[in-house]
């Protein structure tokens, strides 16, 4: 763990890694608020469709009072998501992984097309409502999203320049750290990759479980579609998801053979866990689309974080240890010549 000194000093080693923060800060402030705001808004129309009894009269349309509880559930998600996107951030500059800068950029457009189908959602229902009770509620929330649709490939787009400096500078980095040697550069992209997934399954692993915990499962008609052996399942894998992400990031520093296999057989059943979520998910009458993107996210990534791991566990013994665990060498000079480098407008680093 980086001291409070070496982290403002990352922070701030050059214009675009500042540059890089502030966006990453900007974004999530600018986006939690308007998710608040469409929350708030969906709460309000969920009121007053309970006060109006309105599912008596859709009859084959669905039920709308669970279909807005999960609207509030989804904008709960962003929220979290942009929180977590905005310290993934700030981690990739702190602890300099040029994986996680490329993979940010990535998952912002991601989040872009997730934005998007909050739009074609709150259509839906806008036209299967707007029969039986008054809509003005809801049709504010969608001009919300529509900004909400706007904004985040604009901060996609202007974080481009930033994120393929950054990686020119954290690149340099990783030279004056591990030297010229092709074999050890490959393994440490390998555990810097590793590393990246393991920070992303905080979300799409842990946050998405416990989402899908607390909900109780999806209900169909407004009944549970687990039963009690699946939800023992659901909490316990949920419960061990966090503590093993964290013995994974400690036994791969370690090179611990025993530890790194207990987290892939426990990814393994993890895979399984996303299965089941799946299944319950597209199982369920009222399909919910955002969720079941996001459990297909989750599987994805869990079956790259095993893949990943195999990998690394393969590297073990072949010198990367002493690079992970020392620190660079002449940093603060580094440091130096970076400034100076930007100082003469240079920034042309051979990869």
């Amino acid at each position: 763990m980086p001291s409070v000194e070496k982290t403002v000093s990352r922070l701030t080693e050059s214009r675009w890694s500042i540059l890089y923060i502030l966006l990453a800060t900007l974004q999530a402030i600018i986006i939690v608020g308007i998710q608040a705001a469409i929350a708030y808004e969906n709460s309000n129309e969920a009121k007053r469709i309970m006060v109006s009894n309105v599912d008596s009269l859709l009859h084959d349309h669905g039920d709308a009072n669970e279909r807005f509880d999960r609207m509030r559930w989804e904008n709960v998600a962003f929220c979290g998501y942009q929180i977590w996107f905005c310290a993934m951030a700030y981690d990739s500059v702190v602890n300099q992984n040029i994986a996680e800068v490329i993979a940010i950029f990535s998952m912002n457009l991601i989040c872009a097309i997730l934005g998007a189908l909050e739009i074609v959602d709150n259509d839906r229902w806008i036209n299967t409502l707007s029969p039986f009770i008054d809509v003005s509620i809801l049709k504010t929330a969608g001009k919300l999203e529509i900004v909400l649709a706007v904004i985040l490939p604009v901060f996609a787009v202007a974080f481009a320049l930033p994120s393929y400096k950054l990686t020119k500078q954290l690149g340099w980095t990783r030279y004056k750290k591990i030297g010229a040697d092709l074999a050890i550069d490959k393994m440490y992209r390998v555990y810097q990759q590793f590393l990246l997934v393991l920070k992303i399954d905080i979300f799409t692993e842990f946050i998405v479980s416990l989402f899908f915990v607390i909900k109780g499962g999806i209900a169909t008609d407004g009944v549970k579609s687990t039963t009690p052996w699946i939800e023992y399942v659901q909490v316990g894998v949920t419960a061990l998801i966090l503590p093993m992400l964290i013995a994974a990031r400690v036994a791969t520093n370690a090179e611990n053979n025993a530890g790194i296999i207990t987290f892939i057989v426990f990814q393994i059943i993890v895979v399984f866990h996303f299965a089941l979520m799946l299944y319950l998910t597209i199982g369920a009458s009222d399909k919910w689309v955002i969720w079941i993107c996001f459990v297909v996210i989750g599987l994805v990534i869990t079956l790259t974080t095993i893949v990943l791991a195999i990998i690394c566990q393969r590297n073990f013994g072949h010198g990367l240890k002493s690079v992970v665990q020392k620190k660079p060498k002449g940093e603060h000079d580094g440091i130096k010549e970076l400034h100076a480098l930007e100082a003469q407008d240079s920034w042309k680093i051979d990869d």
